[in-house]
């Protein structure tokens, strides 16, 4: 299990709404190896945003197990679980999530401020960042005055700037054009390749192909999983 970033074992997820209850998980098992790039493929309503919140531990299963860097999280409070994940957890969502009163360069520091880093340490991840996503000349501007392409970029850039161990990626090109849709998804190759375990949640076959391995998800549950080439 130490080889694993996410480890789950018969994950269930149930959202009751008084006497309603709606199954949204059904026996998830699935593991997430360091460095691994992984994409979990399947239409609205599959599972995909339940898991997606459980892994990126904003949210806890109805029953089963969690295990993230070997530690069991499924029953964490919410104190703990935020700890952890901000220390070890970025994530991408489909509409960006940018603070609009923010520059690129605020937006890109800002989750190093939960970080105990110091100025010059913060300073020099920033500079990094915005020189490895071609953002430099972009720093002083802000959300409103980027493209849709432009904003999940620096989107990206701030979900990685802390060097997390796992990177969530929620339809990161729902909001994009094939082309800036394909330059995305490059970046978040080139993610990977800097030691990032990266998870990509996407109702694209064609996106989902471009992981190491996908694992299919119908109705809350996991239909097929392995390495590219076996599905």
């Amino acid at each position: 299990m130490n080889n694993f970033m996410i480890h789950t074992r018969n994950l269930v997820k149930v959202y009751r709404n008084g006497f309603v209850e709606t199954p949204a998980l059904s026996n998830v098992n699935l593991d997430v190896g360091k460095g691994e790039y992984v994409a979990v493929f399947g239409p609205s309503g599959s599972g995909k945003t339940s898991l997606f919140n459980i892994l990126g531990l904003l949210d806890n299963p109805t029953s089963g197990e969690v295990f993230f860097m070997g530690r069991e999280i499924g029953s964490l409070p919410e104190r703990q679980r935020t700890r952890i994940r901000r220390g070890n957890i970025g994530f991408v969502f489909q509409h960006f999530n940018l603070v609009d009163e923010l520059t690129v360069q605020e937006n890109i520091e800002l989750p190093m401020i939960y970080h105990n880093l110091s100025l010059k340490e913060r300073r020099y991840r920033l500079m990094e960042a915005m020189e490895r996503f071609r953002l430099s000349h972009k720093r002083h501007e802000y959300p409103r005055q980027l493209t849709n392409l432009q904003q999940q970029t620096v989107a990206l850039a701030r979900s990685v700037v802390f060097n997390p161990g796992l990177l969530l990626a929620d339809e990161p090109t729902g909001d994009l054009d094939s082309a800036s849709g394909t330059e995305i998804m490059e970046l978040l190759s080139m993610v990977n390749e800097h030691g990032i375990a990266v998870v990509l949640f996407t109702h694209s076959l064609r996106e989902a192909q471009k992981a190491q391995r996908m694992v299919q998800v119908f109705d809350g549950h996991i239909v097929t999983q392995g390495s590219q080439g076996l599905i």
